[in-house]
């Protein structure tokens, strides 16, 4: 390191690089190790080059790589953030961000990664989330519209559910029975306003 804050990649005197390039997600300097032919790893620490390697404001695609195809991490700012910036989404996912208070509800079934009708969805129809403001807003932002009828959060109620009319056995029961003997009322009337009807016909 000179007297600017310049270093030289290590073994390479002439590629000298300055505190800017230096940490920024892109490699300068000759990496360790990358992506060929049948060898497509998730790229770690290690793999990088000098410049890259173990930088605090940084931060790994554990399971890919960031989508910005010249860099190789992200900012640490990026993680959480609303914005997808590695290819598998894995920073902003469920496990990473879910313990946040994030006003965020994660779909739960993603649309499926293979298949002639993939081709035609795009992320605007299976988003990973959605803002909590359009959840129960009577229209499906999900794929799977779990966003309008959320499995979980019906668990503690024993008026709504998300599979029956009436989640409690015994207020459903009580229903059906109030429903049984008012059909059976209504019947019987019927019966009762016909009959007195006919009897009172004129010839």
């Amino acid at each position: 390191i000179n007297e600017f804050g310049y270093r030289h990649c290590p073994g390479d005197q002439k590629n000298l690089l300055s505190p800017d390039e230096i940490c920024n997600g892109v490699e300068r300097c000759k990496p360790n190790f990358s992506p060929t032919g049948k060898n497509t790893r998730v790229r770690t620490w290690t793999d990088f080059s000098a410049d890259e390697q173990f930088c605090p404001t940084r931060a790994l695609c554990e399971k890919s790589r960031p989508r910005q195809l010249e860099k190789v991490s992200i900012h640490i700012s990026q993680i959480c953030d609303d914005r997808i910036d590695c290819v598998e989404e894995e920073d902003e996912s469920e496990d990473k961000c879910g313990n946040q208070d994030l006003a965020r509800f994660y779909c739960e079934t993603r649309a499926p990664k293979e298949g002639a009708a993939f081709s035609s969805i795009t992320s605007l129809h299976d988003p990973m989330f959605v803002p909590h403001r359009l959840v129960l807003d009577g229209k499906k932002d999900c794929y799977d519209g779990s966003d309008e009828c959320p499995t979980n959060w019906f668990n503690d109620n024993n008026f709504s559910s998300r599979f029956r009319l009436i989640e409690a056995s015994v207020l459903s029961i009580l229903i059906w029975m109030m429903s049984v003997l008012a059909i059976g009322g209504n019947l019987i009337v019927i019966t009762l306003t016909l009959c007195t009807l006919w009897k009172s016909r004129r010839y």
